[in-house]
């Protein structure tokens, strides 16, 4: 076996066996799993995928706190997954030119967007709040649009979504968990929420 490939195999090894130290008077067995689940938490934790039930026409891609561009409306409850949180029908709102323009009131127009803003989990089935920012460099404007919990990593997100009348689809990636995840395997928590790292509640 090539030297580079066992280098890659051994490392992770080493890894789960530094945890097998057991310095919280786990089992083996129990670091064992906790390793396994919190690999596959963060797996699960880097993409996005949910459907939006309402109304409206719009398109949009959200990158991080570079971007929030699109076009359209954009009125659902959504449901599915989204980083990490199950959403079960929480309410969103997005205004793009040219809609913005027929809105009338205090609608923003660009280079300002009007939007949801992200809530922690606790909050998901609260009402909705409401979230300004410019379409590029949105962090300009409003310095509190990372996803809650994400952190540094989190604001790396980056998301698209298509509204027609009745359905819409959103899907998304993070790339700040992909690199959380891979990490993972040498015994890094960049994104701070692998369970195995922390000592058993008393």
């Amino acid at each position: 076996m090539p030297r580079r490939a066992r280098l890659a195999l051994l490392l992770p090894l080493a890894a789960l066996l530094g945890a097998c130290a057991n310095p919280h008077r786990r089992t083996t067995g129990e670091l064992v799993v906790g390793y396994l689940a919190d690999r596959g938490g963060d797996l699960v934790d880097l993409v996005a995928l949910d459907v939006g039930a309402g109304g409206w026409l719009g398109a949009r891609v959200h990158a991080g706190e570079i971007a929030h561009v699109g076009l359209g409306y954009e009125e659902a409850d959504r449901y599915g997954w989204h980083f990490g949180e199950w959403l079960s029908g929480r309410a969103e709102r997005h205004l793009y030119p040219p809609a913005c323009f027929f809105e009338g009131g205090d609608a923003p127009v660009p280079p300002l967007h009007a939007g949801t803003r992200k809530v922690p989990p606790s909050q998901l089935q609260d009402p909705p709040l409401p979230h300004e920012c410019w379409m590029l460099f949105p962090f300009l404007c409003d310095g509190d649009i990372k996803r809650p919990g994400g952190g540094l990593l989190g604001g790396l997100d980056v998301e698209a979504a298509v509204q027609l009348p009745g359905i819409g689809l959103r899907v998304g990636v993070s790339p700040g968990e992909a690199l959380d995840f891979v990490a993972g395997f040498f015994g890094l928590d960049l994104a701070g929420d692998d369970t195995l790292s922390r000592p058993p509640s008393p």
